[in-house]
């Protein structure tokens, strides 16, 4: 079975990161997996066709100028006659826009997309009535979340389409060098004894940054990392200087791999206002990192309120100083929240959980079990 997966990306984030993953794992069991890969004119996203490389995983390169046309349709249709998949298989929305119906017009015979967020842009015309004709054209759309689904379902996709598809983590390897609590703080020039949270994120308004750098205006003595990068990282830091805390607040930038952050942390904070799924939320879990997430999407699917971690109303600093400040108050249950979502990540959000999923959902489509 040869699946392509096809993705026009800046860099590597929650998707990116599902990908890297999920291919290796679909080689090992038989399945010819393979990226092709949208590559902005720029340069941006190298970094992860170099790292699916790394992989073993074949990718294969089509150059795009700006956010692309009718044209990049043609483009990758020729891709695919190339490389004759019997699946493909999209993601994030250049793979739906205009792979979608590239894949049809090479008569690709199975065409899934996987749905990474909950954006509601689609419900609005003329988004609307575009994706009421590519859902025609789709097979199945793979939803990360139950909270993608029930927006896939607002934006009018059937519910016959869909599947709901967690997304995992591969066990963690031991690591003889791995980097300790205090390596961060080192490195900015904090005390050992700091307490230290962090968000990692793309900077864009809906993850509410913003929020957490109010929530811990109001938390005496935290530091707050912020590991990303995006459009709102000046407005960010412009609000950090404004409420006096640019001593507090430590832009990181893009960071990879993120497990050094993480390790430093005292609690994650994810008080998006919307949220597909949040994969940095099951890697902090993994760590044994207590998590602080707003209600909001998907993150009460992952987070267990009052055991790996606490929900607050999404649009809350007030809130989420209080879930601050009760977690900061006790090491104990930092650490028994901490040990929760490690064994609830080991036990519940797999990669094997994940990819038995996904190729149960290739085998159906292969058998022509596929919804009409």
């Amino acid at each position: 079975m040869r699946v392509v997966h096809l993705i026009k990306t800046d860099g590597i984030a929650g998707a990116e990161r599902h990908l890297l993953d999920l291919l290796p794992a679909l080689i090992a069991r038989g399945v010819d997996a393979r990226v092709l890969f949208i590559a902005p004119e720029s340069g941006a996203g190298a970094d992860f066709a170099a790292a699916a490389e790394s992989r073993a995983i074949t990718v294969d390169r089509l150059p795009i100028r700006g956010h692309g046309s009718p044209a990049l349709v043609r483009a990758i249709a020729r891709a695919l006659r190339r490389s004759k998949p019997d699946i493909v298989h999209g993601h994030l929305v250049h793979a739906e826009l205009w792979g979608i119906p590239a894949a049809r017009l090479a008569r690709v015979r199975r065409v899934v997309v996987t749905r990474h967020s909950d954006d509601a842009r689609r419900t609005r015309q003329p988004l609307r009535t575009v994706y009421g004709a590519l859902w025609r054209m789709l097979d199945t759309c793979i939803c990360v979340s139950d909270a993608v689904r029930r927006a896939a379902e607002a934006e009018g996709a059937p519910s016959r389409k869909l599947r709901v598809i967690h997304l995992g983590l591969p066990p963690r390897e031991p690591e003889p060098n791995r980097p300790s609590r205090e390596s961060l703080r080192a490195e900015l020039g904090l005390a050992p004894d700091t307490l230290l949270f962090g968000t990692v994120s793309r900077l864009l308004q809906i993850k509410g940054i913003d929020d957490a750098i109010r929530a811990l205006a109001r938390a005496p003595r935290v530091h707050l990392v912020v590991a990303g990068d995006g459009p709102e990282r000046d407005a960010l830091t412009a609000l950090a200087a404004q409420l006096n805390m640019a001593n507090r607040v430590h832009f990181l930038g893009w960071r990879s791999p993120i497990a050094p952050v993480l390790a430093a942390l005292d609690g994650l904070l994810a008080p998006s206002r919307r949220e597909g799924f949040g994969m940095s939320v099951l890697e902090a879990m993994q760590q044994g990192i207590p998590v602080i997430a707003s209600s909001a999407g998907a993150h009460p699917e992952t987070v267990v309120d009052g055991y790996t971690g606490l929900l607050v109303p999404p649009d809350d600093p007030a809130a989420l100083t209080k879930a601050i400040v009760s977690l900061v108050e006790s090491a104990h249950l930092r650490q028994a929240m901490g040990a929760a979502g490690r064994e609830r990540v080991a036990s519940v959000f797999t990669t094997e959980r994940m990819v038995d999923a996904t190729l149960a959902l290739y085998r159906e489509l292969g058998s022509g079990k596929a919804v009409e």
